[in-house]
C-alpha cells in the first residue's frame, strides 16, 4: 500500500496520494483498536472492509465496483462480531478471484440473519476456485495460507456450536456452465449486545 501511495506522488497525484494516505491511516488506527477486542460491531467491520478494498485495489492497480446490502432490520452497530473475520475472504477474492480476471470486477457483501444466526455472504464474479487453485499450483511460491482454517477455528470458538458449518464455499458458472466467481457465506452467532 506504501509503495502505491508512493508511486502517486511520485507521479505528481497529490490529491489522489493525499486521500490514500488518510485511508491507509484510518485502517491502521481501526486495525490496532479492533485487535485489542474480542468482538467488535459489525459496522465497524464492514468500514475497515471497505478502506482494506480501498487500499487493496489501488496496490492491484484494479477497477473494482463494490456493494454492501444490509436490510433495514439488521442494525450493524448492535450487531457484534470477532474483528477482521472477514477479511481473509475479500482477500482471496481480490488477489485470486479477481486480480487476474478481464473485464468488469465485483465484489457484493450482503448480510442476513436467520434465526440466531447473522449470515455474511461475499460473493465475486472472479475466476472461480477451480482456475484460481490452477494458477497458484503453477506458480512458483509454495507457501501454504492459513487465513481460512484460522478464520474457521475462530469462528468455531464465537460461535461455541461446532455442529453448524461457519463457513461454506460455492463455485457460481454463467448459463453456459463456465466458472463465474465465488460466493463465501460465513455464520455468525447472535450475540446479546
Amino acid at each position: 500500500a506504501l509503495n502505491s501511495i508512493q508511486a502517486l506522488v511520485a507521479n505528481d497525484k497529490k490529491t489522489e496520494s493525499i486521500g490514500y494516505i488518510g485511508s491507509f491511516s484510518r485502517l491502521l488506527r481501526q486495525v490496532l483498536d479492533n485487535s485489542e477486542n474480542n468482538i467488535i460491531s459489525l459496522d465497524k467491520e464492514l468500514e475497515t472492509i471497505g478502506l482494506y478494498i480501498q487500499l487493496e485495489t489501488l496496490r492491484l492497480d484494479m477497477q473494482l465496483q463494490y456493494r454492501k446490502i444490509v436490510p433495514k432490520d439488521i442494525v450493524t452497530e448492535f450487531e457484534k462480531i470477532p474483528p477482521l473475520i472477514l477479511q481473509p475472504f475479500i482477500e482471496n477474492a481480490l488477489w485470486h478471484g479477481l486480480s487476474r480476471k478481464e473485464g468488469e470486477k465485483e465484489i457484493e457483501i450482503t448480510i442476513s440473519a436467520k434465526d440466531n444466526w447473522l449470515l455474511c455472504d461475499i460473493t465475486d464474479n472472479g475466476v472461480g476456485r477451480e482456475k484460481a487453485q490452477e494458477w497458484k499450483s503453477n506458480s512458483t511460491a509454495l507457501y501454504r495460507s492459513k487465513g481460512i482454517d484460522i478464520t474457521r477455528k475462530r469462528l468455531i470458538d464465537f460461535n461455541e456450536d461446532d455442529s453448524v458449518p461457519p463457513i461454506e464455499f460455492y463455485d457460481l458458472y454463467d448459463s453456459q456452465g463456465n466458472a463465474s466467481g465465488t460466493r463465501v457465506s460465513v455464520r455468525i452467532k447472535r450475540k446479546a449486545a
